[in-house]
């Protein structure tokens, strides 16, 4: 999935996030910033209003885009957004039982943060 696909799909799936991701919406795409500057920041504010159903619904959208095999992508999700959270126990707790399969076979072949 290319990263305007990525985007596009981001748009669709959290609407409420439309004002902020389409300051990034001009080529290239970099997918780190989107998740570092707005995806993190949303998930963040998931944990502490406990907007579980939330939560889960982005990962379940970042294990979805996690089952193309992108070295790319696995690097943002990996480095951008997974090791963010796991330098925070209360907010790793708090993310882990929503983590899918394709999210914990990348933190298992990488070998970080499994526990």
């Amino acid at each position: 999935m290319e990263n305007k696909a990525i985007f596009q799909s981001l748009i669709e799936m959290f609407p409420n996030l439309k004002h902020e991701l389409n300051e990034y919406e001009d080529e290239p795409i970099l997918m780190h910033l989107v998740f570092g500057d707005v995806i993190n920041p949303y998930i963040e504010h998931c944990i502490y209003s406990h907007d579980f159903a939330e939560i889960r619904r982005i990962f379940q959208f970042i294990d979805f885009i996690l089952s193309e095999q992108d070295i790319y992508i696995q690097e943002v999700i990996l480095f951008t957004v997974l090791e963010r959270f796991a330098d925070d126990d209360n907010k790793w707790n708090c993310i882990k039982p929503f983590l899918g399969p394709n999210t914990l076979k990348l933190l298992t072949i990488r070998g970080r943060f499994c526990d």
